[in-house]
């Protein structure tokens, strides 16, 4: 009887001992596998936000302007390209086309503001100045402008000798005058959105009645 008793406790005691090292089992895998997955989830993201830093600096440096700032390359795009800027297609009746002229004369506005902001006085190198401009026919403009200017580092404009050369600044006069343009044309437009909100309450008055 006694050996009997031995041998259900032995069979008792090796079922638990299988039980808990099986639980311990179990426990330690799940860590492990928690560990892993947390290791793996790691390098994953680190990797995505490599390679997503990779890709905006990428973009950045092909956006980067190669020499000067941002906005000295807009100011001698419009410049350069006045006509093409100020052309504005629009349709007087369709309120959504004379807001996006709108939002475009305001963009380009905003250029110019900042660069009337950042002009210099040049008059410390006048001789060099006074020969360019009576070379290329823009004494008027140079004296106009009190030898003001907007340097564009190493962006260019024309001349107004018209013979392609270049010089890497713009005259304090012609800014002022790029300025006069867009507000003329900005004026233009707000008669024309004023018009229609006219016509637009008309329109819903006679509705009412």
């Amino acid at each position: 009887m006694l050996t009997f008793v031995l041998f259900l406790l032995k069979i008792d005691f090796v079922y638990c001992y299988n039980v808990r090292t099986q639980k311990a089992t179990q426990k330690a895998t799940q860590q492990a596998n928690q560990q892993a997955n947390q290791q793996a989830n790691q390098q994953a993201n680190q990797q995505a936000n490599q390679q997503a830093n990779q890709q905006a600096n990428q973009q950045a440096n092909q956006n980067m302007p190669m020499h000067g700032s941002y906005m000295q390359r807009q100011v001698a795009d419009i410049f350069n390209n006045l006509d093409e800027k100020l052309e504005l297609i629009y349709d007087e009746n369709n309120i959504y086309e004379l807001q996006q002229a709108i939002a475009k004369i305001d963009t380009m506005q905003k250029i110019i503001r900042e660069a009337w902001m950042d002009m210099e006085y040049c008059g410390e190198y006048a001789q060099f100045y006074d020969n360019f401009a009576s070379e290329y026919g823009e004494t008027l403009l140079l004296k106009e402008s009190n030898y003001i200017i907007f340097d564009l580092d190493e962006y260019s404009v024309d001349t107004l000798s018209g013979d392609s050369h270049e010089r890497t600044w713009i005259y304090e006069s012609e800014l002022w005058l790029i300025k006069d343009k867009m507000q003329k044309k900005r004026n233009i437009i707000d008669v024309h959105i004023t018009q229609f909100d006219v016509r637009a309450a008309i329109a819903l008055a006679l509705l009412k009645q």
